[in-house]
């Protein structure tokens, strides 16, 4: 009798299904929409991950990124990198070639507080002859892009999941690169 209960009802029924979330996503975005960098969060998006990705991208390829970067929560990213300069030589380094350059991005900058002094001095983005021209909203586009694949990921496991966001980035980077030529 237990086997017969075992085996009534639809497939559809008897599957169990798992939803797996996500912190969130870490996606890094060259100027011209090209996507450079793609990390799982862990927890919730903190300055400590942000941080640690951006370091480690820089360490590793240094000589072929922009020395400017911008992020929408930019004036705390480049405050915590200020403070950690004296913690290595990595750090050091990331300051001088990257840290001091992180500023605001202007989709966030026109809803950021512009009272805050050390914002408006070190990371407005209109004051910042050193982006003059730069698509600094290029992130929330290229999310817009990706957003069109949401519904695809919702009961994929984490190991899926990322590889999956890496199959399609690859494909966005090879039409980018398409509508140059």
């Amino acid at each position: 009798m237990e086997l017969l209960k075992e085996c009534g009802g639809s497939l559809k029924e008897n599957q169990k299904t798992q939803v797996y979330t996500s912190a969130g996503i870490f996606v890094i975005v060259f100027n011209c929409g090209i996507i450079a960098s793609i990390e799982s969060l862990f927890g919730a998006e903190s300055l400590s991950q942000v941080y640690m990705h951006v370091t480690s991208l820089y360490e590793k390829h240094n000589d072929s990124l922009p020395c400017n970067f911008g992020y929408d929560d930019g004036c705390h990213l480049r405050r915590f990198a200020e403070l950690r300069q004296g913690i290595n030589a990595r750090a050091r380094h990331f300051w001088s070639t990257v840290g001091q350059y992180i500023f605001e991005d202007r989709f966030h900058w026109k809803n950021h507080k512009k009272s805050h002094s050390y914002c408006t001095s070190n990371c407005n983005p209109e004051k910042n002859s050193r982006i003059v021209g730069a698509n600094t909203e290029i992130c929330e586009q290229t999310f817009r892009w990706f957003s069109r694949h949401k519904y695809s990921v919702n009961c994929i496991t984490p190991a899926r999941f990322i590889f999956f966001l890496r199959i399609i980035a690859e494909r966005h980077n090879e039409m980018i690169l398409e509508q140059r030529q």
